[in-house]
C-alpha cells in the first residue's frame, strides 16, 4: 500500500510529464488565464447615491434638481497653522472665526473646530 507521500509525488511527476509533453496548449492555457486575470485587476465599484438610483426614480430626479440648482452639497476644510494650537491667544482667535463661520457665512449648517470637538 503507498502512503500519501508518494502518491502526491507521482502526480506531481505525472503533472511535470503532462506539461512538458503538450508545453504550447500549456502555455496558451497560463497566459489567457493571466489575461483574464489582469483584465479583473481593477473592478469598477459606483457606491455613490446616485449609482444607487435609476435615471428615472423621482428621488434621484430631485436630487440632480437640487444639485443644479444649488451647487456640490459638499464638505469645505479649512486649515490653520500656528506655533502653539492650544495657546490661548490662538484659541481666541480661532473661536472668533469659528463664530464668524456659523453666523455670516450663509448656508453653512454645521462648523467643527477644536472649539466645539468631542
Amino acid at each position: 500500500m503507498e502512503t500519501i507521500k508518494i502518491r502526491i509525488e507521482k502526480l506531481f511527476e505525472r503533472l511535470g510529464h503532462f506539461l512538458y509533453r503538450y508545453w504550447a496548449i500549456t502555455l496558451i492555457v497560463m497566459f489567457s488565464l493571466i489575461g483574464v486575470m489582469l483584465s479583473q485587476l481593477w473592478p469598477v465599484v459606483d457606491t455613490s447615491s446616485e449609482g444607487m438610483l435609476y435615471k428615472n426614480d423621482p428621488g434621484r430626479i430631485i436630487y440632480d434638481k437640487f444639485r443644479d440648482q444649488f451647487g456640490n452639497s459638499g464638505i469645505i476644510v479649512v486649515g490653520i497653522e500656528a506655533p502653539d494650537i492650544f495657546a490661548p491667544i490662538f484659541l481666541n482667535k480661532l473661536k472668533l472665526l469659528h463664530e464668524e463661520l456659523e453666523n455670516k457665512v450663509p448656508f453653512v449648517r454645521d462648523v467643527t473646530s477644536l472649539i466645539n470637538a468631542r
